[in-house]
C-alpha cells in the first residue's frame, strides 16, 4: 500500500493511506484553518515590519508562535491517525 504525502505550509509532511480521507475530518479542517491563520499573520507581520508599533509587532509574533505550536500538535495527531489506519 502506498501512502500520499500531504504537504503543509509549515514544512511538516503528513502521510495518509490512499483510502483515508483526512481532508474531510474536523482535525484536518482545524489544521487547514490554523495554517491559513499562520500565513495570514505572517503577511500582516511583514506588512507592519516598518511600523513603529513595537508592542503590536511583538504581540503578533507571539501569536504566530502559538499558532505554529498548535499546528505541530494537530499535525502530530494527524500522523497518529494515519498510522492507526495503515
Amino acid at each position: 500500500m502506498h501512502s500520499h504525502e500531504l504537504p503543509v505550509s509549515s514544512g511538516l509532511r503528513i502521510s495518509a493511506a490512499p483510502e483515508t480521507s483526512f481532508t474531510e475530518t474536523p482535525l484536518w479542517s482545524r489544521f487547514v484553518n490554523l495554517t491559513q491563520q499562520h500565513r495570514d499573520l505572517d503577511c500582516t507581520i511583514s506588512a507592519l515590519a516598518d511600523s513603529s508599533d513595537e508592542l503590536l509587532l511583538a504581540r503578533l509574533k507571539k501569536r504566530k508562535l502559538r499558532l505554529k505550536d498548535e499546528i505541530e500538535r494537530v499535525a502530530s495527531d494527524l500522523r497518529l491517525a494515519a498510522a492507526a489506519v495503515s
